[in-house]
């Protein structure tokens, strides 16, 4: 979305300015402004300019000086994928209930946050619940949960909240 409109208003500003420079009428010296379309095409460089480096940031944290940290469920540099085993589901720990974010009107929502440790490497992969209407209670944290991981599409998995605490 941030590439599409920095790289439109970079054409926009190039039409801008174009239209500025070929449109400006001769005077003297001290009659001399500047054209309203070099000023609008210079304002949409910088803006497509600065979409384009947003963009450019998140894609490569790196490049910048950002961190590597988990952002969410998954590490920003490099999205770890267990390995999903025979039976089809990882086994995680719920470390967590969240509350959703929601603007006025919106019912309250929750999350379970379940943190995977991968037993190979070590690495740990955190996910979270579909919405909850009602808040499951503290209780919950410290049980194991099965994740079923999608094996087609990183990133896509279905916490089973029906097997909290059961010989997960």
């Amino acid at each position: 979305m941030r590439r599409a409109a920095g790289w439109g208003l970079l054409a926009g500003g190039v039409i801008s300015l174009l239209i500025g420079l070929f449109t400006l009428q001769p005077g003297l010296p001290s009659e001399h402004t500047v054209s309203p379309g070099i000023i609008i095409g210079c304002i949409l460089l910088i803006a497509g300019g600065i979409f384009l480096l947003l963009d450019y940031q998140s894609r490569h944290p790196q490049a910048f000086g950002g961190s590597t940290e988990r952002m969410g469920a998954f590490t920003v540099s490099d999205r770890f994928v267990p390995k999903v085993p025979k039976e089809g589901y990882l086994t995680a720990v719920v470390i967590g209930v969240s509350r959703g974010l929601r603007t006025a009107g919106e019912p309250e929502v929750y999350h379970v946050v379940c943190e995977y440790t991968d037993p190979v490497s070590g690495r740990k992969v955190t996910y979270s619940s579909e919405a909850l209407k009602e808040y499951p209670g503290k209780e919950v944290i410290g049980k194991k949960v099965r994740v079923y991981p999608d094996r087609r599409e990183a990133g896509c998995f279905y916490v089973d909240l029906k097997t909290i605490g059961m010989d997960a």
